[in-house]
């Protein structure tokens, strides 16, 4: 099982994925984590430009106060809160420009994700289809085809003939097997007959455990 190529290239693939995927959450993180400091710069922002506002009315105040005659301090409020909306302005940008790219990269490795996944499944298809135990299944299909018409037959000759036929115990079904028993759907034989599904629950976990595990046997290997 080790040396099928098959299996082998489906190992690299999963190999890919779980590097893609490990990845992919570095930047859903990164990028999530950009986006709530753009909300806080943008808040910080607001905050500078208000300041701003302030800054300048009290320097006009300032200037008014000079011409009175009025001894004032010779700082300029306005320009250290310009300097702050300046400095805020720029975080805010660099982190949008950081956003959209973390954004292009997300977006890069959703698509080679996807990529990836398909070539799995298509990978799993050719294990699957490689498999003489899965092709051991038409087999066994056509040997119980003939065995439920066999005893369905013998089953409609005894009861036509008067004779009754117990079900063994521990066997009964929850319906008469012999109802509609000429086209039988897959839930009415699920419903009826007891022990009906083992294969294909065993064959449903083997799929799903190819998803991760390119080595992991099917059903009867």
């Amino acid at each position: 099982m080790k040396n099928n190529p098959t299996r082998k290239e489906l190992a690299k693939i999963i190999s890919e994925i779980q590097l893609t995927e490990n990845n992919f959450s570095k930047i859903e993180n990164a990028y999530f984590n950009a986006i709530s400091s753009r909300d806080k710069l943008e808040q910080n922002l607001e905050e500078a430009r208000k300041k701003v506002n302030e800054a300048k009315a009290k320097k006009a105040s300032l200037m008014a106060d000079r011409l009175l005659g009025q001894k004032v301090t010779d700082a300029d409020p306005v320009e250290a809160a310009e300097e702050l909306e300046q400095e805020t302005q720029l975080s805010l940008s660099e982190t949008e420009a950081l956003i959209n790219e973390l954004k292009r990269r997300k977006e890069k490795l959703e698509e080679e994700r996807e990529r990836l996944t398909f070539k799995r499944s298509d990978l799993i298809k050719d294990v699957v289809s490689e498999s003489a135990f899965a092709i051991h299944l038409h087999q066994q299909v056509a040997d119980a085809a003939k065995t439920l018409l066999d005893a369905t037959k013998s089953l409609k000759l005894l009861r036509n003939r008067g004779f009754r036929v117990p079900y063994p115990e521990g066997y009964k079904p929850a319906g008469d097997t012999l109802e509609r028993i000429d086209t039988p759907p897959s839930s009415w034989i699920e419903n009826r007959i007891p022990g009906t599904l083992q294969l294909s629950s065993k064959w449903a976990a083997a799929l799903t455990a190819l998803e991760t595990n390119a080595f992991a046997p099917l059903p009867e290997e």
